[in-house]
C-alpha cells in the first residue's frame, strides 16, 4: 500500500549521529519528519559506526538521490511480536 513504512537501517554521519532524533535524521535525508515512523523513531544499532534503524515510506526511499539510497539497506522483515499464548 501507498505510504506503508518499511523498516531500514542507514548509515549516517557522524554529526548526525551524534544527536540522531527523527528531526535531525529527517533533515538529513531531505525528507518531512511526517513521513517516518515517529514512534518508532530512531533506533541506534550500532551508534558508534553511524548505524541506525528507522521506518519510512518506501516510495520516499525511492525518491532520494542514489547517493543517499546507498546509505540504506533493507528493507528488513518487520513482524509483529505478540505473546505465543496467554499468560498463565
Amino acid at each position: 500500500m501507498p505510504g506503508d513504512k518499511v523498516l531500514v537501517t542507514v548509515r549516517l554521519p557522524g554529526e548526525i549521529a551524534e544527536d540522531a532524533t527523527p528531526e535531525s535524521v529527517a533533515a538529513f535525508l531531505g525528507i518531512a519528519v511526517s513521513e517516518m515512523n515517529v514512534a518508532f523513531g530512531v533506533v541506534p544499532i550500532d551508534p558508534g559506526n553511524g548505524l541506525f534503524s528507522l521506518m519510512i515510506p518506501m516510495e520516499s526511499l525511492e525518491s532520494l538521490s542514489q547517493d543517499m539510497r546507498a546509505r540504506f539497506e533493507g528493507p528488513f522483515a518487520n513482524p509483529k511480536i505478540a505473546p505465543f499464548r496467554p499468560p498463565e
